[in-house]
Formats: structure tokens, C-alpha cells, sequence
């Protein structure tokens, strides 16, 4: 019998200084590691107010209210106040948050946002405390194009802003050599822009940061003239139309600008496809515009690139309703034994079936509508009004017109 003796050889390693130092860092790192993970746990879904800087509690009657929260929430969860209360539209973007006002805020009033605690983000984490953001709403100005029309001595029309409530003198926003020919200011009231004109009646797109005047150029249109500028609701992008010639009725088609990188393309990939006076919807989901050749207006979806379409013989593509953009007020031609007539008409796109209706007097009444625009309320417009009967006045005057029933009553005679 042989006996097997079983040798084990154990390796032993001398660990010197810098070995130990090296342990040392890697155990400290998982602590604090694991440290960060626990206490992002506890402290819970962080949220930023981004319309307030850190220098200025102040925001514009029409801007929307923006909160970005650090993780996609579970939006049923999320309960946001203001106080006073206001009536608006909340919607979603991620992780954003948007309120638009509907008849915007009240300017001079402060206003406080409240945030409730225990908005639940998807992944189980949530707002641990209440939150409170105050801000005030800036004065009203009004901006205008002055002179209407060019005076005998030439004086180009440029931009100008006067405050609404006081009796300050007006100040000169643009300083244009051959004028300004359009402007819109964007939504949330901090820039305005512009159209303007050069030595050859050519026209580009032009932008003013009113806190600073700082003017910035924002197409290079070059043999084309560009115009007709329409905001996005995020204020980032503007949708305005291009024409080949300086020509008002030759054709054009509807372009769009980034405002910040000020990158341009056209807005329809199909070439054929033209369109002039381009307006977004309050919501940022349509953009209209009217096709004279096609005998209408298209209502375009940003997000799909769907076009519906609506017969009017009127070459402007209407003007959608504040809030949720579901309305569209269009004026359409028709006759009568007293001859052809202006008439508004309202789309609704707000139910499962889009509807088509005339806003017309209750009492029956013929009239001649030559210009309507949206109250902020969503509810009544301001109509440039003749009427055959009695009433008749050898120029249009203004009315308050209820879109819903018809019904007007004079706002000047």
C-alpha cells in the first residue's frame, strides 16, 4: 500500500504602501457612490420654474408658464395653482410643463404659483415639498407702425412703443432707411419681428430684443422676398412666407426659421405646394395658410405633415381663436340682390367632427365683414361691420361680435 501525501502551496503577496492607498480611494468611492444614490432617493423630483431668471421676477401678460421637472411624471399626479386664479390650457412636453393663459394675466398684479407636494414621477420617486414661485406681470405697450403712410417728405414707416397705461411720449423702436412693412411681436412680449425693406423693395425678416434694442438679422433671402412673420408658441421658431419677386400676388410659398440657430427651410417638402400669410395656433399644433390657385386655406399639422383643406374664395388664411387653437374665423364671398358681401365664418376643430358654421346676426340682418379679430377671451371678436340696413354707414364701423350666437353691439360710430 502507497501512501499519497497531498502538498498545498499557498501564495502569500507582500502588500506594500501605495496597494493600501489604492483600497483605501476605491472603498471611499463606492461610499460616496452609494451615499449620492441613497440621497437622491430621499430628496426627491427637483422642479425649476424657467420663466423666472435670477434677476427678474417679471414676466409678460401673454407669456406661458414653463416648469421643467428632473424626471417624466406621472402628470395625473401633478396639481399646479395660481392665485389669483386664472383660467388657461396646461400641457405636457417630457418632462415639462406648460400653462398658456387664456386671456393672459393681469399687468401690474403679482401672481403666485403653488406646486403641491407628492407629484409622482414614473419611476416611483416624487415631489417631497411644496413649492411656491411669485412673480409680476409687466405693464402693456403698444407697438405701431408710424407713419401709415410715407409722409411728403418721405419718412420711412418704422416700428414705435408706447406704454398703455401712462402718458410718456412714444419711443422709435426701428430706425429703417426704407421702411418697415410688417412685425409681430413674439409671445411672450420680449422680442418683436420684423419685415424689413431694402434699396430694391426687397425684403428679409429682422429681429429687436426690446430690453437692450440689440436688432438681428434672421433671413438672406437674396433675389426673394421674405415677410408675413408668425411665431411659434415656444417663441423658438418663426413661420413666414417667401415669394420669388418683390411682387404682393405673385406666388409664395411658407418658410420656416430657427430663431436661435437661424437655420431656414421650406416649410412643405413638396415644392408645388404654395401658401401665403402662414399664423400658428395658440397650441403650436397648426399652422394656416391661404392658397389662392387651390381656391382656399390649408390647415397643416406640424406633427404629421396632414393638410386640411377650406374653400374660400378670400386670399388671407384666417385667424385661429386663443387657447387651444380648436377655432378658426375666415371670412368667405358671398351675393346678395344687393350685391357681394364679405361674410365670417367660424371653423371648429375642437370635437370628433369638424363643423363650418356662419357668424351671422341673429336678427338677420345683411352685413359686409371686412376684418375680424380674436378678443383674448376666445369668445368675441372685433369686426370691421357695415350694414345694409338702417344701420348703413358710408364706412365700416366696429362691433363686438359674440362668435358663438351673432351677437354685436358697437364699439365706436
Amino acid at each position: 500500500m502507497v501512501a499519497v501525501q497531498t502538498t498545498t502551496n499557498t501564495l502569500r503577496r507582500q502588500f506594500d504602501p501605495f496597494d493600501l492607498v489604492i483600497g483605501v480611494v476605491i472603498a471611499a468611492l463606492v461610499i460616496a457612490i452609494s451615499g449620492v444614490i441613497l440621497a437622491g432617493d430621499r430628496a426627491g423630483v427637483g422642479v425649476t420654474f424657467l420663466d423666472q431668471s435670477a434677476t427678474s421676477q417679471v414676466i409678460h401678460s401673454t407669456s406661458p408658464l414653463r416648469f421643467a421637472f428632473s424626471e417624466v411624471m406621472d402628470t395625473s399626479t401633478v396639481h399646479l395653482r395660481l392665485d389669483p386664479a386664472l383660467d388657461g390650457a396646461f400641457t405636457w412636453s417630457g418632462a415639462q410643463l406648460v400653462f398658456t393663459p387664456r386671456r393672459g394675466f393681469t399687468p401690474g398684479t403679482t401672481y403666485t404659483a403653488t406646486l403641491e407636494a407628492g407629484a409622482r414621477a414614473q419611476n416611483g420617486r416624487t415631489v417631497q415639498q411644496t413649492a411656491r414661485w411669485q412673480f409680476s406681470i409687466a405693464p402693456l405697450s403698444v407697438v405701431y407702425m408710424a407713419p401709415a403712410k410715407p409722409d411728403r417728405n418721405r419718412v420711412p414707416t418704422n416700428l414705435w412703443r408706447i406704454p398703455a397705461d401712462s402718458q410718456a411720449e412714444p419711443v422709435q423702436l426701428t430706425h429703417s432707411q426704407f421702411g418697415v412693412y410688417d412685425f409681430a411681436p413674439s409671445p411672450d412680449g420680449t422680442r418683436i419681428a420684423f419685415t424689413q425693406i431694402d434699396s430694391s423693395g426687397k425684403t428679409d425678416l429682422y429681429m429687436i430684443t426690446l430690453s437692450s434694442g440689440a436688432v438681428q438679422q434672421l433671413t438672406q433671402c437674396v433675389a426673394a422676398s421674405c415677410r408675413a412673420p408668425s411665431w411659434s408658441p415656444d417663441g423658438g421658431r418663426i413661420v413666414y412666407e417667401r415669394g420669388e419677386s418683390t411682387r404682393l400676388d405673385g406666388n409664395t410659398r411658407p418658410w420656416i426659421v430657427d430663431v436661435n440657430t437661424l437655420r431656414t427651410e421650406p416649410l412643405f417638402t413638396q415644392s408645388k405646394w404654395l401658401g401665403k400669410s402662414p399664423r400658428w395656433s395658440r397650441d403650436g399644433k397648426l399652422i394656416t395658410l391661404a392658397d389662392r390657385d387651390a381656391g382656399g386655406i390649408f390647415l397643416y399639422e406640424v406633427a404629421t405633415g396632414n393638410r386640411t383643406f377650406i374653400e374660400t374664395l378670400d386670399d388671407d388664411a384666417g385667424q385661429f381663436a386663443p387657447g387651444d387653437g380648436s377655432q378658426l374665423v375666415y371670412r368667405q364671398l358671398a351675393t346678395s340682390p344687393n350685391g357681394a358681401f364679405w361674410r365670417l365664418e367660424l371653423a371648429d376643430f375642437g370635437g370628433d367632427q369638424h363643423t363650418i358654421h356662419p357668424i351671422d346676426p341673429p336678427d338677420g340682418a345683411l352685413v359686409d365683414d371686412h376684418v375680424a379679430v380674436w378678443n383674448p377671451d376666445g369668445i368675441h371678436l372685433a369686426v370691421m361691420r357695415r350694414y345694409f340696413d338702417s344701420r348703413a354707414t358710408e364706412k365700416p364701423q366696429i362691433y363686438q361680435v359674440d362668435a358663438a350666437t351673432g351677437e354685436s353691439q358697437p364699439l365706436v360710430v
